[in-house]
């Protein structure tokens, strides 16, 4: 038998009991997916402060990517706790996560609209030029110029379209990043999951 109680509110709490069938609280994953995308801007504010070197620079912008994952593992596993009882089932987890991370992607993506629109329309520019600048570093001695002249024109053609925020490329920036995120939620819900144990 289960080792708590049924609250008498009819499970209005949302706990998975073996009485009531799951029930997705999207208000809770909402709002925790917004604390996540809030997250993630205060990091890009932080690395847009430090320097456009530093936003440039790939392995410093992974610091934007991998923190509000350890973030979504962290809040996934309270959501676990405390809207659900202290269970959930790995597909139940793999929604709950879902939800949390879409949210998340809507949040940020309209920051990001109103940073390089709005904020600092030359930003685009500059980062461009910072990948170009930090490509460049990369490159061994002796490589042939117009190869390379080749390589930064296209980088610097691609960058410029993904940071150019239309309608179109806004639309299809979230379809990728929750399509990942789709993705990669099947490895996060293993760490937030925790099933029921039955007793006889």
């Amino acid at each position: 038998m289960a080792d708590y109680q049924l609250p008498q509110d009819g499970n209005q709490s949302g706990f998975v009991t073996p009485e009531a069938p799951f029930k997705l609280d999207i208000k809770s994953a909402t709002i925790k997916g917004v604390y996540i995308g809030v997250f993630s801007i205060l990091l890009f504010v932080a690395l847009y402060a430090a320097g456009i070197q530093y936003l440039s620079n790939p392995m410093y912008s992974l610091m934007i990517l991998f923190p509000p994952l350890g973030l979504l593992i962290y809040l996934g596993i309270q959501e676990r706790k405390v809207v659900y009882g202290g269970y959930l089932e790995y597909m139940q987890a793999y929604q709950v996560l879902l939800v949390m991370c879409i949210v998340s992607s809507v949040v940020y993506q309209l920051f990001s609209v109103l940073m390089f629109k709005v904020v600092d329309p030359e930003l685009a520019t500059k980062m461009a030029d910072g990948v170009i600048e930090f490509t460049k570093s990369m490159m061994p001695d002796g490589a042939d110029q117009d190869q390379m002249d080749e390589v930064y024109d296209k980088t610097r053609s691609d960058l410029m379209e993904q940071l150019s925020f239309s309608p179109l490329q806004i639309l299809y920036s979230l379809f990728k990043v929750i399509v990942g995120y789709a993705v990669f939620n099947f490895i996060l819900a293993l760490f937030v999951r925790r099933k029921r144990e039955m007793f006889s």
